[in-house]
């Protein structure tokens, strides 16, 4: 036998090997999952993770699992969810993380007892509509997506109190984003937004913030609206101002306005009665190093006194 025939028999050998090994570990993750289900309903579990080799490796026996609350499916290798999920209708947290998803089907509105769903690292590109159907989410988390824009159907969810997007392509937000009545924590790092729609400011009762990362040229005035904010995070934008109504956030304690374009700050910052911290680095601004560095209550004070005459005054820092 040649040298080149002996070599073309290990390759098909090889092959041969690799491929029944890879459908015995397909059969053994299906017969796990299937023991697994089978174990989870003699003891009407409530919680259940599957993991390994896509849609073909959850049996359909899952749908039997009645007194299920969380369901984890992270990193399970699916591109679309299996039907029999939807008739779990007492689910209320289902993670699927890091799989390949791109939409959801409309039967996703059967799980009408859903407060946590999770959806980090999948393949989106939009908001899927359906999910205005879920009124009783409290958590959403599609972050680092694909998202390019958001259905208006988002501010169905009026029971929705942390809403993660971080790591997408957002360039802008609905109007109807001001409809999430009850949302605490908005993250929106790391997308290109280049303006924030006024209704933004009709969110009461959020308390943190986060617009790191973006293209942000201005903030409208309307955030004063934010009663509740604490904390907020505007960094590495290409914010030139800040408007005077950010000192009309009466509980307002985390001020982050590093690497942005600033050259000076609205004297009425110093009315914000809670801000304790103000991160400036980055910017080109003309302050004295000693408050540049210092804690928020030193700089407040100085942005508060009288300014010098404006032929003997350096750069502005304040903005009346």
């Amino acid at each position: 036998m040649s040298t080149t025939s002996i070599v073309a028999t290990i390759a098909v050998f090889i092959f041969i090997v690799i491929f029944v090994l890879i459908a015995v570990y397909s059969i053994e993750d299906h017969l796990i999952n299937r023991v697994k289900i089978a174990v989870a309903r003699r003891r009407k579990a409530r919680y259940l993770r599957i993991s390994h080799v896509g849609k073909s490796s959850i049996p359909a026996t899952i749908k039997t699992l009645t007194s299920l609350r969380a369901l984890d499916l992270d990193d399970a290798g699916i591109s679309e969810l299996p039907p029999e999920i939807f008739h779990l209708s007492n689910l209320q947290l289902l993670s699927l993380n890091g799989n390949s998803l791109k939409t959801l089907p409309p039967e996703l509105a059967n799980l009408t007892s859903l407060s946590e769903l999770l959806l980090e690292h999948n393949h989106f590109k939009t908001l899927p509509k359906e999910l205005g159907n879920l009124t009783a989410l409290k958590t959403l988390n599609m972050a680092n997506n694909q998202l390019e824009s958001l259905t208006p159907d988002l501010g169905n969810l009026t029971s929705l109190r942390n809403l993660h997007l971080e790591g997408n392509k957002l360039t802008a937000l609905p109007e109807q984003i001001s409809r999430l009545s009850a949302l605490v924590e908005l993250n929106l790092n790391d997308n290109r937004l280049e303006v924030l729609p006024k209704e933004i400011g009709r969110l009461g009762n959020l308390t943190k913030l986060y617009l790191e990362g973006n293209r942000l040229t201005s903030l409208p005035p309307e955030i004063k609206g934010m009663k509740s904010l604490q904390k907020f995070d505007v960094s590495c934008n290409k914010l030139t101002e800040i408007p005077p109504e950010m000192g009309e956030l009466p509980v307002l304690e985390k001020l982050y306005l590093s690497v942005n374009a600033l050259s000076s700050l609205p004297r009425t910052l110093s009315s914000a009665p809670k801000l304790d911290y103000i991160d400036l680095a980055g910017n080109h601004l003309k302050i004295p190093e000693k408050l540049y560095n210092a804690k928020a209550p030193v700089l407040l004070a100085h942005l508060s006194k009288k300014q010098p005459p404006a032929a003997e005054a350096p750069p502005a820092i304040v903005e009346d």
